[in-house]
């Protein structure tokens, strides 16, 4: 599981995220009429879609392995989501980067495990002050995986300095070991990328 430190830096995005479903439900309970049940069902389904989904992150951060394997783009989307009031706390923006790969499945766990700490360790390397964008993108990868990258961008008039993405990836390295699901790192002077081998389907059971 995660370090404590790096779920404490997601708790402020996963508490406003969770404030905003419960207005979002409270309105819909008050403002409730006849003839809008079809819209308040919708957004309700949505809401609560939107919070089952922080629950299975959260769920993966205290260390259960419960989850069966999801797509990586929705899974990525919510961890960008709940990274956006920290990062911002810190003078920064995090932004999903490019078009992302549909159909590349994984192991749920492990990836919101990984993901969640690449992001974090990279934004702790960031001076204080310094503003900037995280990017984050998704790339198939062989045999059906997908490549998660981490990098960052200098805001104009910020002062460069080199980030560390290598001492990230060495940083990485002992989650990696622990970890079921097959995953790469790798480092570049601009990035940091985990790369995630496509779930192993489960054997049958014998007859």
């Amino acid at each position: 599981m995660p370090a404590p430190e790096c779920v404490a830096f997601y708790l402020p995005g996963l508490a406003h995220q969770l404030g905003n479903l419960l207005l979002t439900v409270q309105g819909n309970v008050l403002h409730l009429q006849p003839d809008d049940l079809e819209r308040a069902q919708r957004s309700l389904f949505e809401a609560v879609e939107r919070g089952g989904a922080s629950l299975a992150i959260l769920r993966a951060w205290t260390g259960e392995d419960c989850s069966p394997p999801q797509e990586a783009s929705p899974l990525l989307v919510r961890l960008i989501e709940l990274a956006r009031v920290p990062a911002r706390e810190q003078g920064l923006t995090i932004s999903l980067r490019d078009e992302q790969p549909v159909g590349a499945w994984v192991s749920t766990d492990s990836f919101v495990r990984l993901c969640s700490e690449a992001i974090w360790r990279v934004a702790s390397h960031i001076p204080a002050g310094t503003e900037g964008v995280i990017g984050v993108s998704a790339q198939p990868a062989d045999g059906g995986g997908v490549a998660v990258r981490v990098g960052f961008e200098l805001g104009d008039g910020s002062l460069p300095f080199p980030l560390a993405f290598a001492r990230v990836a060495d940083e990485l390295s002992p989650s990696l070991r622990t970890n079921a699901c097959r995953v790469e790192v790798y480092s570049t002077a601009e990035s940091v990328t985990l790369a995630f081998a496509a779930p192993q389907p489960e054997a049958s059971p014998e007859a």
